[in-house]
């Protein structure tokens, strides 16, 4: 009986949260702006950019908005030619949200997101329907820079671990590669 009295009583009805208003802490910005030939920025959970050093604003500069690495990836014409292999960084940012979404499946900044671009972009909408897989933290970028060419940069994502959900990356070249030569030129 008490079964279908739950099943006969209203839902009770969740109410949407607030966005959580990410904040870096002012000493990793104070390090990561320190570093001079490496592009380091910190993103939060939904993956938006949170701070930047100057290396990385000279790297990213052909993307007309750099708020969001999804919106940069799936919204932003400059993707097609700054990313030698568009597709592989575009399933890697996908796995990534998707990681922090089964994590935090109400959260507010992540449902707005994948519903904005669910909306306009329907290879967004194709990827996020697919079941995620873990991504490692560490990968190798290949990208075409309008001013220095392409680039090679050893990508890694570290987990900060007084501000959960946000993490440091940072894009590194190898000592004396052309790469290296490239980013001294930004």
């Amino acid at each position: 009986m008490r079964f279908l009295f739950r099943l006969a009583r209203p839902a009770t009805r969740r109410t949407k949260r607030p966005f959580r208003v990410e904040r870096v802490r002012p000493h990793l910005r104070q390090l990561i702006e320190s570093w001079t030939r490496t592009p380091a920025f910190i993103v939060g959970h939904a993956q938006d950019l949170l701070a930047t050093n100057a290396l990385a604003d000279a790297l990213y500069r052909d993307f007309a908005q750099r708020d969001n690495v999804l919106r940069m990836l799936f919204l932003d014409p400059a993707a097609k030619t700054f990313y030698r292999n568009a597709e592989r960084a575009k399933h890697r940012a996908v796995a990534d949200l998707q990681q922090s979404a089964a994590s935090t499946p109400e959260d507010a900044r992540i449902l707005e997101l994948v519903g904005e671009l669910s909306v306009r972009s329907p290879e967004f909408r194709s990827l996020w329907a697919r079941e995620y897989t873990r991504v490692p933290p560490y990968d190798v970028k290949q990208i075409h820079h309008s001013g220095v060419g392409d680039l090679e940069l050893r990508h890694e994502a570290l987990n900060i671990r007084s501000s959960p959900g946000q993490q440091l990356v940072t894009l590194q070249a190898e000592p004396g590669s052309p790469s290296a030569d490239g980013l001294a030129l930004l």
